[in-house]
């Protein structure tokens, strides 16, 4: 029996695709929580000395709930470029256009990720 994987190269093209969007159910979802995903990992990391009286602001929860967002909508402009290059382009330039696309995106996303909180911690009084 053949393996599903090796006989079939759009296998490895669209597994990204689908991770993309199952990270954007998880974000998103998080949202339904009291806590989002990125508040919780952000205060397990290197939040632990914040006042629980800050915590309990409404600005420091929508500053997260406004990350978790952003990590969402990356996850979902991801998918959606994987896509139209899945059916517009080769797999050649899929790779490669997939590729620079993530790997400048994400960074810049984790950036802003450590950045924007305390922007708009200090922006919104």
């Amino acid at each position: 029996m053949e393996d599903i994987n090796s006989s079939n190269p759009t296998f490895y093209l669209i597994a990204p695709i689908i991770q993309d969007i199952l990270f954007a159910i998880i974000f998103l979802g998080s949202l339904l929580c009291k806590k989002s995903l990125v508040q919780i990992i952000a205060e397990q990391s290197y939040l632990k000395n914040v006042s629980e009286d800050f915590r309990k602001q409404p600005k420091y929860v929508a500053a997260w709930r406004i990350v978790t967002i952003s990590w969402a909508i990356l996850n979902i402009s991801q998918a959606i470029v994987r896509t139209i290059l899945l059916f517009t382009v080769s797999i050649g330039s899929y790779y490669a256009i997939s590729t620079i696309y993530c790997n400048i995106s994400s960074p810049a996303l984790i950036a802003f990720s450590i950045l924007f909180p305390r922007w708009y911690w200090k922006k919104v009084r």
